[in-house]
């Protein structure tokens, strides 16, 4: 009899720990989350506010990926934020706009720093402030990194960041800004000379898009064992986030806001999106180098004019 309690008692601690260490989040993140910059609301983007009041069965947790205020001083909307992650269980990653004391110091308070982490089963799940200034910080932050993963021995890492690291130039995929990205890409790089091709299998996920129109507000793109995604919504057309499944294995599909439907990450694909956005980089080139095409095109007619004059000379001759 007391070995048959013992076996049923052993059974029910093994099966208990199993559960324990082998749960399930979804995790919803979004990208530019105050939304429009013409909509000084002092809050969250409507569509995505109006999502998660309606939608609360749809996740565990909601992840910021940056600029999701738009004003640190503004104390209202400071503490609208407050409020809000108050009511839901919320991690983010500083933005640009965010770059500020009084954001800081509420991520120390409730993580204990603006780069932090937490484990879901064998996934490292890493929030990493990339709105930095110097190679010092990106080599510390590298540091950081690596110390993490020596500690936790993860098989699969999940990395949460404002800046897109993955991109070098808006050819590569446009971004709202290029504020910070020389010490986010050389962050980026470390990662990259280490782990591509390793066993390890990361997962990037970027919020720094989708402010404008023409600008990209969804994008996915793999390479080996590194799976890049990247959201962002405020340009009043595409309101997408990024759904993501952690259990055994990562799972990863778009969302759109308003219809609460899933979507393909391939529909997304880095081609694709690349030919959505040229002709914004077209007019945006042409505009921010008007100048030197109109001494370009100067210089050619006076060439043209040159050249034209010695070709009837010699013909003359």
């Amino acid at each position: 009899m007391l070995k048959v309690l013992f076996r049923l008692l052993l059974i029910i601690i093994v099966t208990d720990f199993s559960f324990a260490q082998h749960n399930q989040e979804d995790l919803l993140f979004i990208g530019h989350a105050y939304g429009s910059h013409n909509d000084l609301d002092q809050k969250i983007d409507p569509i995505l506010n109006q999502f998660i009041n309606q939608n609360p069965n749809v996740f565990e947790k909601i992840i910021f990926g940056g600029d999701f205020i738009y004003d640190c001083s503004d104390d209202i909307e400071v503490n609208n934020f407050k409020n809000l992650f108050q009511s839901n269980n919320v991690r983010f990653v500083l933005g640009n706009h965010e770059n500020c004391d009084t954001i800081s110091q509420f991520a120390d308070i409730h993580f204990r720093g603006t780069n932090y982490y937490e484990k879901i089963n064998d996934n490292l799940v890493l929030y990493l402030n990339t709105s930095i200034d110097s190679f010092e910080q990106s080599n510390n932050l590298y540091n950081f990194f690596e110390e993490v993963i020596r500690l936790e021995s993860p098989n699969n890492i999940l990395i949460f960041t404002h800046q897109l690291i993955f991109s070098k130039s808006d050819f590569n995929i446009r971004a709202n800004s290029r504020k910070y990205y020389e010490y986010g890409n050389h962050f980026y790089d470390q990662i990259f000379q280490k782990y591509n091709k390793s066993e390890l299998r990361f997962f990037f996920f970027a919020g720094d898009i989708g402010a404008y129109n023409f600008t990209p507000y969804a994008f996915y793109d793999i390479d080996n064992n590194f799976e890049f995604y990247a959201s962002g919504i405020g340009n009043n057309n595409y309101s997408k986030g990024i759904l993501i499944k952690v259990s055994d294995n990562v799972e990863v599909n778009f969302i759109d806001l308003e219809t609460s439907l899933l979507e393909s990450p391939r529909k997304y694909s880095k081609v694709k999106v690349q030919i959505y956005q040229f002709p914004k980089l077209i007019l945006s080139f042409i505009k921010n180098n008007l100048k030197i095409l109109f001494l370009i095109y100067i210089f050619s007619f006076f060439l043209y004019l040159l050249f034209k004059r010695l070709y009837y000379s010699s013909s003359k001759s």
